[in-house]
């Protein structure tokens, strides 16, 4: 489970409901398991009115219009709230070196989803091939039609 951002903890605590974001990968296990260590009750559905200390996950955007309108404290998380910053991407990551934390957080944005595909890669990949490889396999090929390997293309033996 991916760490919530730092910027995020002290929202979370000043607010007497928190509604989880909707978005895929955005890290809701991590939100559970806050509100289960404060106590609050982890719903489905909609808090009652004056209602406090809950997070509500609800399963689609349009369930938002449910919310009372008394839960004028409540937190309405979106998935960039939950996206985690560089800081916390390298403190996710401590096996991996600066560089490579910065490249996988380029690429990921931050989503917190992503973050047991970063830990799996190894921190010094394999050498980048430098040598021409065919433009196609096969029939296709004529006689010089040759392009640079891409990037993280292993040299042949």
């Amino acid at each position: 489970m991916a760490p919530l951002p730092q910027r995020l903890l002290s929202r979370l605590d000043r607010a007497s409901g928190v509604v989880a974001p909707v978005d895929v990968g955005a890290n809701q296990p991590a939100l559970r398991a806050w509100a289960a260590e404060r106590g609050w009750s982890v719903q489905r559905t909609p808090p009652v009115p004056g209602q406090r200390d809950w997070l509500w996950c609800p399963e689609r955007r349009g369930e938002l219009g449910q919310l009372p309108a008394d839960q004028t404290g409540a937190l309405i998380l979106s998935g960039a709230d939950l996206l985690l910053a560089e800081a916390d991407w390298a403190a996710a990551l401590p096996d991996l070196g600066p560089a490579r934390q910065a490249a996988t957080l380029t690429y990921s944005g931050g989503w917190p989803a992503a973050l047991p595909l970063a830990a799996r890669l190894p921190d010094d990949p394999a050498p980048t091939c430098t040598r021409w490889r065919p433009r196609c396999s096969g029939r296709c090929c004529r006689p010089n039609r040759f392009s640079p390997a891409p990037p993280g293309w292993p040299c042949p033996p």
